[in-house]
């Protein structure tokens, strides 16, 4: 994140994402398909007024859950994505498939990534809740094990775990809600 001197009132608290980070322009053809939107038309007529028009896009398909459990991966760019305000991240794992992730801050080129119930905490590497020390913070949380990420996937969110009882995890959830 880019944040802005405080020169003016409207400029205090200013900050936009830092795109110096991004490594590619274009995305793996394999990853990405096409979305035909129809907005405001109805069989190419159009029905609602001031619907439609900017640029195309391509979807990227990312992995939200843990598909790839015990295979270690490489990280080879970060990348923008146009659906989602956080940048992506493309993995080449072990086993020679390639996939795309939601990029964590300070995330690297080149840094290997794991999916395990229990790994090193370090940026990108995802375990089960229980295994992750308190007063961490986390993001893409699942509510439900094998249902992938619902929870704080946007770009600067993240959860707090702040007490294990248990079975449960208690995380403070970035509106402020424990759950």
């Amino acid at each position: 994140m880019k944040r802005y001197k405080p020169t003016s009132p409207g400029k205090r608290h200013f900050s936009v994402s830092d795109y110096s980070v991004l490594t590619v322009d274009k995305p793996l053809k394999k990853l990405v398909s096409f979305n035909k939107r129809q907005r405001g038309r109805s069989k190419g007529l159009i029905t609602s007024r001031h619907k439609g028009g900017g640029n195309k896009k391509l979807y990227r398909e990312i992995i939200l859950g843990e598909e790839k459990r015990g295979i270690p991966g490489i990280v080879k760019t970060i990348e923008y994505d146009p659906y989602r305000t956080t940048f992506i991240a493309l993995i080449s794992y072990r086993d020679g498939d390639w996939r795309y992730i939601l990029a964590p801050d300070n995330l690297k080129v080149g840094e290997t990534i794991v999916c395990s119930e229990k790994t090193p905490a370090k940026a990108g590497n995802r375990m089960i809740l229980k295994n992750i020390s308190v007063g961490t913070q986390i993001h893409n949380i699942e509510t439900k094990t094998l249902q992938g990420g619902k929870l704080s996937r946007s770009a600067g969110s993240a959860g707090i775990i702040l007490a294990q009882e248990g079975q449960y995890t208690f995380i403070k959830m970035p509106s402020g809600e424990i759950r």
